[in-house]
């Protein structure tokens, strides 16, 4: 009998590889899947491709009520599970998935005030210094901003290339009075 996790989690991978989708998304669904194998105690692979809606349903539901997980985390596992029949077993669900749904309040972001930023920003130097004023001054994820190369920076234009992002889109972003001052920095170092 053929394990799961021996050929599974490589088939996930390769179909999201093959869809050109993100490693952060890969490594979220493959957490998810496990996830709901573990909670199932499932095996086989015939077991994880055979279960059905209900089993799905199970686990969302799990998820909303003694978990208490977020909505979006929620929409996680939903879409890892419509993604894990749908794509990798090419298998169409029976029945609509009737789960109850996460109904945690949102809560805002945390946001420093521009003093509390002034006072922060000189006590980091190096690197760190640069990748943190980038995330600051011109709206990079972080993983955007750590991939960022010299020649991805365009004087003339005042405009930052960013080669794979979200989605491995292609995007420039426009520079703004503090980005110029980063892009200055970064070339000197």
């Amino acid at each position: 009998m053929e394990t799961w996790a021996a050929n599974g989690f490589w088939t996930v991978s390769m179909v999201m590889r093959r869809q050109h989708d993100s490693v952060q998304t890969e490594r979220g669904y493959c957490d998810w899947i496990t996830r709901f194998v573990k909670f199932h105690g499932m095996r086989s692979r015939q077991q994880v491709l055979g279960a059905g809606v209900a089993r799905i349903e199970t686990f969302l539901i799990d998820l909303a009520e003694k978990r208490k997980v977020s909505a979006s985390r929620q929409n996680q596992m939903f879409n890892a599970s419509l993604f894990l029949y749908g794509k990798v077993s090419k298998k169409t669900l029976e029945g609509w998935i009737d789960a109850a749904r996460s109904s945690k309040e949102p809560r805002p972001p945390v946001v420093l005030r521009h003093e509390k930023v002034a006072k922060v920003l000189p006590l980091i130097d190096g690197q760190a210094d640069l990748v943190i004023r980038l995330l600051y001054g011109s709206g990079l994820c972080i993983t955007e901003a750590v991939q960022l190369r010299k020649l991805d920076m365009d004087f003339g234009y005042k405009q930052i290339k960013v080669r794979f992002g979200k989605g491995n889109q292609a995007a420039c972003r426009s520079g703004t009075r503090h980005q110029n001052n980063v892009i200055a920095i970064g070339c000197a170092v």
